[in-house]
């Protein structure tokens, strides 16, 4: 039996009736396996950090790492974010570090505050 794929968390972002609601346009939005490392380029003018959103499957833990790293729980349906500030302006990379067989999405929205 396989299991089932993550959800995309911008189903829920982009719910105004939702907690992690936000209009702001995500700077990461990407699906994968296992570990990878993404470029986060064309921040906005003025963010300060970025928030970011791991949904996964099966349910696992994982590691989410630019510069500074947070961790947690994720499953099928986003339910946590953590933001990590930006060190300075340039074009910026994330990892996001799951088994090698979990499948994930992380999507990164970018912060003024």
């Amino acid at each position: 039996m396989s299991a089932k794929a993550p959800i995309d968390p911008l189903v829920r972002i982009t719910d105004k009736s939702d907690d992690f609601y936000s209009d702001a346009q995500p700077v990461v939005h990407e699906l994968g396996r296992g570990t990878k490392t993404f470029d986060i380029g064309g921040l906005p003018a003025g963010t300060k950090r970025i928030t970011f959103y791991v949904s996964c499957a099966p349910d696992s833990h994982y590691e989410v790492t630019m510069g500074k790293t947070f961790a947690g729980p994720c499953e099928r349906i986003v339910g946590n974010s953590g933001g990590i500030p930006l060190d300075g302006g340039g074009d910026a990379h994330v990892t996001v570090k799951l088994p090698a067989q979990t499948q994930f999405w992380l999507v990164g929205i970018p912060d003024e505050d």
